[in-house]
């Protein structure tokens, strides 16, 4: 569950550059190479932020309500150094991927003001791509915030929420995965084409 949360948030920056990349130089786009390159890349980041409780640094333990297990945020223990695994997984995982989306959307206002206003299909199209990617990353950021405050909160300043506090953040920051495909049902145009059609296709049958 840690990689796959890890993995969607490297995803997202990913897709945050390739926006600014295509909007910053139109005439280099990514080929399907570049894109299966950069996939591997985002699981091997995700693999080596989630893995380190594996070889002793950090730890995993039971959430709230004991409804999933996850990195232990309340653990405070010498031997595993847990306090500098956390630090390491909000500077890598966390607020280094935020900086870079960040940067990326403000390097696209940029360039999107100094070219002036886009026009042609093509364009209409790019902007609302990456529309539609901006809003996965606020649909991220609005989930997983109060979850990272909250373990922030509970390893740094020994803040010890109830059962029913720490539950919450941690079931909205679950609910995460499912925001994606409805964003990108509502907002591709070939989506409730295709789905109406093989819908249809079916009703026949």
């Amino acid at each position: 569950m840690t990689t796959m949360g890890f993995a969607n948030i490297g995803n997202l920056t990913v897709m945050a550059m390739e926006r600014f990349l295509l909007v910053a130089y139109p005439m280099k786009r990514l080929s399907i190479r570049h894109a299966y390159i950069l996939a591997f890349l985002v699981w091997i980041y995700a693999l080596s932020l989630s893995l380190p409780p594996f070889f002793n640094w950090g730890a995993y333990g039971l959430e709230a309500g004991n409804i999933s297990c996850s990195v232990s945020w309340e653990k405070r223990d010498p031997e595993t150094h847990n306090d500098t695994y956390i630090g390491f997984l909000f500077v890598f995982g966390f607020f280094l991927p935020i900086i870079i989306i960040t940067s990326s959307y403000c390097g696209i206002i940029k360039t999107l003001k100094n070219t002036g206003k886009l026009i042609g299909a093509r364009n209409r199209r790019e902007k609302k791509v990456t529309r539609m990617v901006y809003l996965m990353i606020l649909a991220f950021l609005i989930a997983w915030l109060p979850y990272a405050v909250l373990a922030l909160a509970t390893q740094y300043f020994n803040v010890q929420p109830s059962h029913t506090v720490a539950l919450l953040p941690a079931l909205f920051a679950k609910s995460s995965i499912c925001y994606n495909p409805i964003i990108y049902a509502i907002m591709t145009v070939q989506f409730p084409k295709i789905w109406k059609k093989n819908v249809f296709h079916q009703s026949k049958r």
